[in-house]
Order: structure tokens, then sequence, then C-alpha cells
């Protein structure tokens, strides 16, 4: 009897415990263009388990098909010479298609042969949809390191972006600019190092002036997931939104090693397209998660929301994870003339933005629950086409959940939970955060790192789990009953 009401009164707490879902939330429609974001595969036997793993917790918050994908480099391990990435181009090729069809775009990264089969163009890519821009540069013009020959490269590769948006403010456009690259734009110790990152004042002044005449742009980069280059600023999620300052080196062609640096104000979002290879850094404690970013666009709006490989519902965690960690001093790497100011601002997720606000938000759900209708998506003063875009078949399965950690038969989660089939168990993973010893390949390591502590006065964010609350509700009205059976038939012995 006292094991029955102790079981009531658990799942009685549990039900209590489990989120709403929000009114405000967005419920992605057919009209709405969902896009893919990652960084630095560079896994060895082009191993896509982690992705998958991403691709199961996207499927969790609804989301089994997008319009595409943007892949910021490195798709191998090895290096550049050995021209091995079009192999791991092809298998993440075969592990997106299910879900985004063809549309893929690889930037080419520093260990990416210039011939890399399936790599995207310099310049103008966008979709013919027209519902947002594509502006690529590969790093055969803006190299890993500060060549002779850095400067005029970079200096094309600005160029040829000023022109691609000056037509953009010519003819009045609106939507949002995905402009990918692999290398980031702020100044470190990385830059001083081995001049990543120089001359990237040059791309920041036209970034800066084409936001200011009212473009909303959104810059990816990738590069910066090892040896803990990027603590300062949340290593693992970099958010950097407009209004935000930034140290930017200085464009200067007569300088190799880059030590002069200034500070801008953003007119541009900021960030790392997340990385879903491995992650690392000389201190446990920073942000290691292997990640990934998903943009809803409505209009003249996109939702920036990041996702991680952590399923943990005892602790109402369902894989959303901030868009930019607080950023922490690592003195390892404490060269002469480098002492980056740590920037320990948190930004959760997800957030709105357009070209003049970036605003918190609820996360968004990719898909309505069964019993739901779609939101209605908002008017705008241009006419959208009719999604015509089809999909791959894919194999599905669903994630079993036990939501009270008693490895009892599990509960089937809602619908859209339907996931390409992976191995569950790998549904739940500690992060790497080991940095390796000089001289050595950066490689994934076994070793967890500790979780940052939750400290944002943001809500969590609500999950669709309204058959589990039926389930759970049914399931304590049957445990109340027979506690109520047993007690009459105790009192009437």
């Amino acid at each position: 009897m006292k094991r029955i009401s102790t079981l009531a009164l658990t799942l009685l707490v549990l039900l209590c415990a489990v989120p709403a879902v929000s009114a405000e939330q967005v419920v992605a429609t057919e009209e709405d263009v969902i896009l893919l974001a990652g960084s630095d595969f560079q896994v060895s036997n082009n191993d896509t388990s982690r992705v998958e793993n991403l691709l199961n917790v996207l499927a969790m918050h609804g989301l089994t098909r997008a319009d595409g994908a943007f892949l910021v480099g490195d798709y191998t391990p090895q290096k550049r010479e050995t021209n091995t990435s079009s192999e791991g181009i092809a298998a993440l090729k075969e592990v997106f298609r299910p879900v985004v069809g063809e549309n893929m775009i690889f930037t080419q990264g520093n260990h990416d042969h210039v011939d890399t089969v399936g790599l995207a163009k310099d310049g103008n890519n966008d979709p013919a949809s027209g519902k947002y821009g594509v502006f690529v540069i590969n790093e055969n013009q803006r190299m890993e390191f500060n060549y002779p020959y850095t400067y005029e490269t970079t200096k094309q590769a600005a160029d040829d972006l000023k022109a691609y948006l000056d037509a953009k403010v010519q003819s009045g456009w609106t939507k949002p600019i995905f402009v990918l690259n692999h290398i980031p734009l702020h100044w470190g110790n990385r830059t001083i190092e081995q001049g990543v990152g120089a001359h990237a004042e040059l791309l920041v002044k036209v970034l800066n002036e084409a936001g200011a005449k009212g473009l909303n742009i959104i810059y990816l980069y990738g590069h910066n997931h090892g040896s803990g280059y990027d603590d300062f600023l949340g290593n693992a999620a970099v958010y950097l939104k407009k209004g935000d300052k930034m140290e930017v080196c200085v464009s200067d062609p007569a300088t190799a090693q880059k030590k002069e640096h200034t500070t801008y104000t953003l007119n541009f979002t900021y960030m790392n397209a997340g990385y879903i290879g491995y992650v690392n850094s000389p201190d446990a404690s920073v942000d290691c998660s292997v990640t990934m970013s998903v943009f809803l666009i409505r209009g003249d709006e996109v939702i920036i929301t990041r996702y991680d490989e952590e399923i943990n519902f005892v602790k109402d965690k369902y894989g959303i994870h901030d868009l930019k960690s607080p950023g922490k001093w690592v003195d390892k790497y404490n060269q002469e003339g480098y002492h980056a100011t740590p920037n320990t601002t948190r930004y959760a997720s997800s957030r709105k933005v357009t070209a003049t606000d970036d605003v918190a938000v609820e996360s968004p759900r990719y898909s309505p629950l069964e019993d739901e209708e779609p939101e209605e998506p908002a008017t705008t003063t241009t006419a959208v086409p009719t999604k015509t875009q089809t999909t791959a078949p894919v194999t599905t399965a669903t994630i079993p959940v036990d939501p009270i950690g008693t490895g009892t038969p599990s509960i089937e989660a809602p619908s859209a939970t339907t996931v390409p089939v992976t191995d569950p168990s790998r549904t739940v993973i500690e992060h790497d955060c080991v940095m390796p010893e000089d001289g050595e390949e950066d490689t994934p390591t076994s070793k967890p790192g500790n979780k940052e502590e939750d400290t944002s006065t943001t809500p969590k964010k609500p999950f669709p789990l309204g058959l589990v609350l039926g389930i759970l509700g049914g399931v304590i009205v049957v445990v109340f009953g027979v506690t109520a059976v047993l007690l009459y038939k105790k009192k009437n012995s």
C-alpha cells in the first residue's frame, strides 16, 4: 500500500512538473522556410552517428522536413592535400538527404581540397524561391593563415560581397541573408598565432554598412571548434546580436601576424553555425557541446535556435541549447599582446531576428500536435510560391521515453518524435572537453566535460508532451483507483 501511494504521489509531482505548451509558441507551417546549419564534421571513417543524434533531437521538436542545410567547411580530419573531403560530403549528404532533400550548401574549409566534389561556388548562392539570400566565401578567397597574399584575396571577397549586398539594398530586399565563411571575423589569440581573422575589418565594414541600410544579415562561421580559441566568447556556442561589440583585426596589407585590432558595434548577427564534429578546450568547465542551428524564416523574420544531443526528461532537457554560452578566460594561450576580455553574456534559444530587432522568444515547434490546427503564417506584401519540394522516404523509429527513470516499460512519445533510425542509447551523450597534447592531432576523446549551471532567468522552453500528459493522467487515475479498491478490501476484511 505504501509503495502504491508513493508511486501515485511521484506521478502526480511529475505531471505538475511537465511544462505546458505556450500559446505564443510559433508552430511552423508549410509556407515557412526551415534551414539547418553546422560546421567541422571532421570525424574518422565519416561516422555520422552524432549528426544523426542531432537530427533525432530535432525530430522530437517536430522537425522531420527542412528546406535546406548550410555546412560551413571541414569535412575530413585529414589535411587538405589528401583530398578526402569528397567522402565526408557524401556521408553528410546521405544523412541529411531524408530531411532536406538535395538543397545542401557546402562551404570550403581549410581541410578541404579545392577539387572536393560538392563544394559551393564563391559568391551568390541564392535559392530560386527568393525567400532568403546566401553568399559564400570559400577558403580559396579567405585563408586560414595570413599568407602574403591574404590581404588581396580578402579584399576581393569583400568587394564581391559589397556588390552583392548593394544590389540587395537597391532592389528593396527584406528577407534574411546568410553569409557563409569557414573563418571567423573576431580578433583573438589565433589571429596573433596564425593570422586567422586577419584583415577581417575589410568584411566587417561591408557587413555593417549593408546592415545600417536595412539588410538582415547573419554571418555563419566554423573553424574554432578545437583548442579553446573561442572560450572567451562562449566556445561551442557563440552568438552576437546587432548592437553587440566585437574586437576585429584591422586591415593592413603590410602586417603579417596581427596584433592590431579595434572594436566594432555590429549591425548584423554573428554566430558559429554549430559544430557537428568534436569540440574541445583546455578548460573542462567551458561549453564543449556538439550543436546544430536551425533557422525558421517567416517572411522578413527569422527565428534562430541552437540544439545539442542531450535528452534528459527528468531534468527537463530536450536538446535546446543556448545560442551563446558565457565566455571565460583561459590562460593556456596567453600570447604576448593577447588578453581578450571574456564576453559573459548568455543568450538562450530562441531569438527572433529582423532588420531592426533581436528579441528572445519561445523555441518553435516545427509541426503541430495531432489535435492542433497549424498557425497561419504572417501576411506579407509579396506573393509566396507554393512549396513543391519533396524528400526521399525516411525509415523511422520512435524514441522511447522513461520520464521517471525507473527502467519500467517505456511510454511512447508523440508522433512528432518519429526520426531516422539510430541507436536510441546515443541520445544522451556527454561532451568532449579535453585538450589534446601539443603536437597531437585534434581528435575527439571520451572524457566527459562538466555541464554549465543554467543561471538564466529565461523560462524553460516548452516541449510538446500532450500525449505523454494524457498517458500519465490515465496512469494516475488507475493507480488511485487501485489504491481505493485495496483500502476498501482491507477495511472490510
